[in-house]
């Protein structure tokens, strides 16, 4: 789901976010795409967005949509495991898996 202010996201998503979002590209429309992809298809959909859409979009609203549509998870890129208790839980509630991103810290050697 592409989002207006992609500050974390490399090159490549910048320029997709850029394109999707000159098309009016919206979370309703990302909805009823992948509902037309489910019809077709059992691969797996992930929802890859920032939080702050899924947040003004009301989170038990996205879960319960999003399930209806098919998607088997939600991904929010800039959400921490320790911040998204009420978020799992709308997720969990409506059968969606939440992924999240780590980042591997590399100590210094000796």
């Amino acid at each position: 789901m592409p989002f207006s202010d992609p500050i974390a996201d490399g090159p490549v998503i910048q320029r997709a976010t850029e394109r999707a979002l000159s098309q009016q590209m919206t979370l309703r429309h990302v909805l009823h795409l992948a509902k037309e992809v489910r019809q077709k298809s059992e691969i797996p959909l992930v929802l890859f967005s920032y939080y702050n859409p899924i947040l003004r979009y009301g989170l038990t609203k996205l879960a319960r949509d999003a399930a209806e549509a098919g998607f088997d998870g939600v991904l929010a890129t800039d959400l921490t495991v320790e911040e998204s208790g009420e978020y799992r839980r709308a997720m969990a509630e409506a059968n969606l898996n939440t992924v999240f991103l780590a980042a591997l810290q590399v100590l210094p050697t000796g």
